[in-house]
């Protein structure tokens, strides 16, 4: 059981990445805001990156780190298993305000019945990007983690 949650681990982490990549690949080339055509479709784009291979990925990952954390007794007590599952928690809270609420956000402002705010959508369009760099850093640091495997232990005292 615990080899098949860790091919799930490893295989949506990797999904992951790779979303988050192309996410950062199209921001990177985002048409200006005054083609409305092309900065829809980017914006369509971005948000089926993230509602068919991000989010599901995030959930699957932080999923299947937790229940190897339940079913590898070795896990228990090691408090760097703990601290990739704290900030496995993070990436995924991370995701869905950063990312994908964003994301879904300024399609609802280009498709609806208003003008355009372009100030809102700059606004989004810097917290996806702040967003992007703070969960691909976590992701990088739970890899380090999972590789790594440090022990976290107390310092024994001195006698005096």
């Amino acid at each position: 059981m615990w080899r098949i949650l860790k091919l799930l681990h490893t295989l949506s982490a990797m999904g992951m990445g790779g979303a988050l990549a192309a996410s950062i690949a199209l921001l990177a080339r985002a048409p200006a805001m005054d083609e409305v055509a092309a900065y829809l479709e980017l914006r369509a784009n971005l948000a089926t990156i993230a509602r068919f291979v991000l989010m599901p990925s995030a959930a699957l990952c932080l999923v299947s780190g937790l229940l190897s954390i339940a079913v590898h007794q070795p896990f228990h007590n090691a408090g760097w298993a703990w601290f990739k599952a704290l900030t496995g928690v993070l990436v995924f809270e991370g995701t869905l305000g950063g990312i994908d609420s964003p994301a879904r956000r300024a399609l609802e402002l280009l498709h609806g019945p208003a003008p355009v705010d372009r100030a809102t959508l700059d606004a989004l369009l810097r917290h996806e990007w702040g967003a992007l760099w703070i969960i691909l850093f976590l992701s990088v640091l739970n890899v380090v983690f999972g590789i790594w495997r440090p022990k976290f232990r107390r310092r024994p005292e001195r006698a005096l």
